[in-house]
C-alpha cells in the first residue's frame, strides 16, 4: 500500500520516469525482503545465539533501507 501511495504521489508531483520509480521501489524492497527472511530465521532458531545472530543481521539490513 505504501509503494502505491509513493508511486501515485511521485507521478503527480514530479517528472520522475517510471524506470526511476521502479529502481526506487526495488531499492526499498530489497532490504525489507532480507529483513523478513532473517526475522523468520530468528523465529525458527533453536538457540539464543543463532536468534541474536539473525536479529543482528536483520537490524543491519534495516539500516540500509
Amino acid at each position: 500500500m505504501l509503494f502505491i501511495f509513493i508511486r501515485n504521489y511521485m507521478e503527480k508531483e514530479t517528472s520522475i520516469t517510471p524506470e526511476a520509480l521502479s529502481l526506487i521501489a526495488h531499492e526499498l524492497r530489497s532490504p525489507l525482503t532480507s529483513v523478513r527472511g532473517y526475522i523468520s530465521a530468528a523465529n525458527d532458531a533453536d538457540n539464543d545465539t543463532d536468534r541474536k545472530k539473525y536479529l543482528d543481521i536483520a537490524s543491519a539490513e534495516a539500516e540500509r533501507a
